[in-house]
């Protein structure tokens, strides 16, 4: 019986247990251990291609909560089954994801952009050879959102540089350069920066942290139908193409 559900259900069961809500990801990592205890990861190689279509598709969600959790679930395929298990099953669809994490490197949503940026990270020190062709724009983002006006996004930024360095040889004298070149221009440009500097300056969506904001009128939101957490959430703007919702406000 398993056989005919496995399928299906193994690509959501991997889903769910990056849910925004807390007790959705709990209970849905704990399920996981219960139904493939210690065959987690060689369930995930068995069902690749079922995996891979499902993360590329709800990184393609309206909902930005669920973008981002593909983009969590990519990463994870990378450092925790792919270089831990086998690459093999995932090759035929690195393509799709990488353009998948591209798009979501552009997203409007800043912990969608910080998730992609880790993911991308991990996906070049993974599939270095398969990267090839889209290195140059990745490279590029990377450096861009070092002056991101997330922290956690520069951190991941400059993270998911030294990872590809360390870990990718054949992008290992390139990143070099272009990481002197980028020290040599920037570094010295932080005595140019106000003392008065304001964190997190220059934000214009009408979101805090990527989340909608707080409601104030407490009658509207009294007797009214119930949702799921997240479901009200902004529809933030998918990345895409030249499509770039990621760093265009003024830098500091």
């Amino acid at each position: 019986m398993r056989l005919k559900y496995d399928p299906i259900l193994v690509p959501r069961m991997c889903l769910n247990r990056y849910y925004v809500a807390e007790g959705v990801k709990i209970f849905s990592n704990d399920t996981w251990k219960q139904v493939h205890g210690d065959m987690g990861k060689q369930v995930v190689c068995k069902y690749a291609k079922e995996v891979c279509a499902f993360y590329i598709k709800q990184s393609q969600a309206d909902n930005h909560a669920v973008r981002e959790a593909a983009c969590h679930c990519i990463s994870e395929l990378c450092t925790k089954v792919a270089q831990e298990v086998d690459k093999e099953p995932f090759k035929p669809y690195v393509a799709d994801m990488l353009s998948a994490l591209l798009d979501c490197f552009k997203d409007q949503s800043w912990p969608v952009r910080d998730c992609a940026c880790i993911a991308c990270g991990h996906f070049v020190s993974t599939f270095p050879e398969e990267c090839k062709e889209v290195f140059p724009e990745l490279s590029e983002l990377w450096f861009a959102h070092l002056s991101d006006n997330i922290q956690s996004v520069r951190e991941h930024s400059s993270q998911s540089l030294i990872d590809v360095l360390k870990n990718a040889e054949m992008y290992k004298e390139q990143l070099k350069h272009q990481i002197e070149d980028y020290v040599s221009a920037n570094l010295m440009k932080a005595k140019d920066q106000h003392a008065d500097s304001h964190k997190f300056s220059g934000l214009e969506n009408e979101t805090i942290f990527g989340v909608a904001k707080p409601a104030h009128n407490e009658a509207e939101h009294t007797d009214n139908t119930m949702f799921s957490c997240g479901s009200l959430a902004p529809k933030l703007k998918r990345g895409g193409g030249c499509m770039d919702h990621g760093f265009s406000r003024h830098k500091e």
